[in-house]
Parts: structure tokens; sequence; C-alpha cells
């Protein structure tokens, strides 16, 4: 339920080692909640639009990062 918030206080992390290590940490998190057909469950009550949507912005964030 907090994913984006997470990613955006790793964002926040100046130490370069210690953010990169949150952000394989929260990568490994948003890869384990794929479901069969795609979509991203994070909270059952707001639904599956909503866990989607919040792994692909806090996925396009991860890749800024770690790609640099």
């Amino acid at each position: 339920y907090d994913m984006r918030a997470r990613c955006e206080a790793i964002l926040s992390v100046t130490d370069a080692d210690r953010q990169e290590k949150y952000l394989k940490q929260q990568l490994a998190i948003i890869s384990k909640l794929p479901e069969i057909d795609g979509c991203f469950v994070d909270s059952h009550e707001l639904g599956r639009s909503y866990g989607t949507a919040m792994a692909l912005i806090c996925l396009a964030n991860i890749e800024s990062i770690l790609s640099q």
C-alpha cells in the first residue's frame, strides 16, 4: 500500500550505496507482486488498477536511478 511513498523516500537517500541497496530491495518486493495476468495487487481494498499504476511508477523511478 505504501509502495510509492517508500520509493520516494529511497530517492531522497543521498548515500549512493545505501540508495542502491534500498532500490534493489524495493525492486524485489515489487517483483513478487505480479498476478498471472501481469497486474499488480498491493492493496485488495484499492484494487488492481491502483496496484499496477503504483508498481509501474515505482519501477520507472527505480530504473531511472539504477540505469545511471
